[in-house]
């Protein structure tokens, strides 16, 4: 593996030398031994990967990419996850939860991936590397189209129009179809011992840029590999299932968040000589930012100020395996969803997102379960969590925007029909909710199952997917 000396100035900074203190799974960890990797690694793979598929692209046709470009696309790669927090994706959930919990919507909607080229400025400003970025041929407006790389959209760029395509390779928003995703396929299977049958090394091969009406530029595949793509669609859905969202890795996120939640204003982290930011505002501040990685967890639980006594005892529960016991879980419906946001006029307002109406139903269903707790059940009693499942577009078929070519016309974009492959599932996105126990007062557990199970009723919730085998009558 072999880099640009430029990528590797930026791989030699603190901040992004941060990224081996990030596990990549999180909390999977907790649970699959073996899957002790990092963000580290992962950035390195797939900084990899973004060259050598614009090389690729570049070997097989005669595309505007230039050397500059293809610096760029590593970099794109190399850079892509430096907004991670603390555990990975738990990090981001925590922030979002602060959010909600104290009406705050710009933390509410955070995502990691804001972060990102924030940090890459950031390791620019700091280490001053402007200079080399210049001596390599890269400007401002080079700085710029690397961290558009890193968010996926480009519409407004200088450089869309004769090179969309680019977008396509590290952070693909139209369909999902990345270098991002090779990497990361490729090496949580290994770790996790999971099976993985798709195969990166021919999407990469037989890529092929095409200009699509109303799209512009952009990676298309041969459609004799529909199948390999929907396999790896159907493997992120797998890895979600069965590691991502464990049950028990969800448990110990929980746990996580709400330590973090009652450590949030009391652990302070410098920012400058005079101020300091908290936990979940940090996300605002680089400086602040870089900061945090997995240490927190320690540095809260061994810490000797007693205004993070709860949090530390949340994570000493962690540590020795005291979790939250699940004593209730139920299937959303998506129709579950969609009548209550009928119900509430969601969908007369202006096209609410997806995300939105599923926030609302998850509010009133909360709020409905909340409602039937006796007085003396404590919102620290409790915990509910929220499970979702997809193939990495929500309920679309996440071969729609795709686009094929065939060996005959192999300068024809082409578009599949939903129903042109076998063995498609019928739905693509499933949603699960646990209700988490945090006490041992058996009481108050069976008025905690009492009422979520009314909630459940009353919402349309599924919380058997089998029956009993009907007896067949003797003749």
């Amino acid at each position: 593996m072999t880099f640009h000396p430029l990528s590797l100035r930026l791989i030699d900074a603190p901040e992004f030398q941060r990224l081996r203190n990030l596990k990549q799974l999180g909390f999977c960890y907790w649970v699959f031994p073996a899957a002790s990797h990092n963000r580290f690694e992962h950035s390195l793979g797939t900084g990899f990967l973004a060259r050598k598929m614009a090389e690729e692209l570049q070997r097989k046709q005669s595309l505007d990419i230039t050397p500059e470009d293809l610096l760029c696309v590593e970099i794109a790669g190399l850079c892509h996850d430096l907004g991670h927090g603390p555990f990975s994706h738990s990090w981001q959930r925590f922030v979002r939860a602060y959010g909600r919990a104290k009406g705050l919507p710009r933390l509410q909607r955070w995502k990691h991936e804001q972060m990102s080229p924030l940090l890459l400025q950031h390791i620019i400003d700091r280490n001053d590397l402007m200079p080399e970025f210049r001596a390599s041929n890269l400007g401002e407006d080079h700085v710029g189209f690397i961290k558009s790389l890193m968010d996926g959209t480009g519409n407004d760029h200088p450089f869309w129009e004769k090179k969309s395509f680019l977008w396509d390779i590290v952070a693909n928003k139209r369909n999902g179809i990345d270098v991002d995703k090779c990497d990361y396929f490729l090496r949580d299977s290994h770790l996790l011992g999971l099976q993985n049958t798709f195969e990166y090394g021919r999407m990469i091969e037989l890529a092929r840029v095409l200009l699509v009406p109303g799209q512009g530029l952009r990676v298309c595949f041969p459609k004799k590999e529909a199948s390999n793509l929907l396999d790896m669609f159907y493997q992120r859905a797998q890895f979600f299932r069965r590691a991502y969202m464990h049950r028990v890795t969800c448990v110990l996120e929980s746990m996580f968040i709400r330590a973090m939640l009652k450590a949030n204003d009391a652990y302070r982290i410098p920012v400058g000589s005079e101020t300091s930011s908290s936990l979940a505002e940090a996300c605002l501040s680089p400086e602040a930012f870089v900061q945090l990685d997995d240490s927190i967890f320690w540095a809260i639980l061994h810490s000797n100020d007693p205004s993070l006594g709860d949090a530390a005892r949340i994570l000493e529960r962690m540590q020795t395996r005291k979790l939250y016991r699940v004593i209730k879980e139920a299937i959303i419906p998506q129709q579950a969803v969609t009548q209550e946001a009928v119900a509430q006029q969601a969908v007369t307002q202006a096209c609410p997102s997806p995300e939105r109406v599923f926030m609302m139903f998850r509010e009133a269903l909360e709020s409905h379960f909340r409602s039937l707790l006796p007085i003396f059940v404590r919102d620290e009693d409790y915990s509910v969590y929220h499970i979702m499942v997809d193939f990495g577009k929500l309920e679309e078929y996440p071969l729609r925007n795709v686009s094929f070519y065939s060996k005959d016309s192999p300068d024809t974009p082409l578009q599949l029909k939903d129903d042109s492959l076998f063995l498609v599932p019928k739905r693509f996105l499933e949603r699960k909710v646990l209700l988490l126990s945090c006490t041992e007062d058996e009481k108050i557990n069976r008025d905690l199952e009492n009422a979520f199970s009314m909630s459940i009723g009353k919402f349309g919730l599924i919380e058997d997917l089998f029956k009993v085998v009907p007896q067949q009558p003797e003749h």
